[in-house]
């Protein structure tokens, strides 16, 4: 059976996460909120969490650390508890089992007192397509931000920063610009892919990943890197350097920039 419906005193938890700051706060709600969507103490590394709530897992470790210091969480081993939210669940529970008693004894409660309509409380058949750990939900998470975003192939995403997809190609017109500096793209994307890649926190999320990549061309082709990117001397901007962008971006996967 799962608890479809939980009590919740907005005054109580005002008062009692006065204190919290509103990373803490962020945190804790997720925190409860996954125990009641499951029933029970969650399990799951930190790292899902700190995706989960999209704080850095450094900041993660800090804000749990003071959760469990004022007593807002338990951490016991794998497990993750809140004591009020144990609480409250078996109180949902009694409840129901209560109304089944009752169900039993008359026949099927009726759906109105005096005339009124009673909301629906528990239903025994699970939710469709609601995640029940935490690992799950993460990637729910993930899944639902890559579709919101609506990334063009000139880049952006609404004013959003995000992480570069690992499928993400230049423009067209940013292959025509990296070549026109005189640098060769089969050296430079795989460098500009798996550099920002391995790098993590807020600076590894870009409004505008397009942008970026032309920063990056100007900055090869100021250093003068020699083969680091660069193609050979004779294959500088001309009548083919276009057509051979063209050619490598419909070799790689074609020129819809993907997200």
């Amino acid at each position: 059976m799962k608890v479809r419906h939980v009590d919740w005193y907005p005054d109580e938890w005002l008062s009692g996460t006065a204190e919290l700051t509103a990373v803490e706060r962020g945190v804790y709600v997720t925190i409860c909120s996954l125990i009641y969507s499951r029933g029970g103490p969650i399990r799951g590394e930190r790292r899902e969490l700190s995706r989960l709530c999209n704080i850095h897992g450094n900041a993660l470790n800090r804000t749990m650390e003071r959760l469990i210091t004022l007593g807002k969480i338990v951490e016991n081993g794998p497990e993750i508890s809140v004591k009020r939210c144990g609480i409250e669940l078996e109180k949902a529970r009694n409840r129901h089992g209560k109304a089944l008693e009752n169900g039993e004894k008359g026949g099927r409660p009726s759906k109105k007192i005096n005339g009124i309509e009673k909301p629906d409380g528990f239903q025994d058949e699970k939710l469709t397509n609601q995640p029940t750990n935490l690992e799950e939900v993460s990637k729910e998470k993930d899944d639902a931000n890559a579709s919101s975003k609506n990334v063009t192939v000139d880049g952006g995403s609404n004013g959003r920063a995000y992480r570069l997809p690992t499928d993400w190609q230049p423009s067209p017109e940013n292959l025509a610009f990296c070549t026109g500096l005189g640098l060769d793209p089969a050296r430079v994307i795989p460098e500009y892919v798996d550099y920002w890649g391995a790098e993590g926190g807020q600076r590894a999320r870009k409004t505008d990943w397009q942008k970026t990549f032309r920063n990056r061309c100007r900055q090869l082709a100021d250093a003068g890197r020699g083969n680091a990117g660069r193609g050979p001397r004779n294959n500088r901007p001309g009548a083919g350097s276009l057509l051979a962008a063209l050619d490598l971006l419909s070799s790689q996967g074609g020129t819809d920039d993907q997200n």
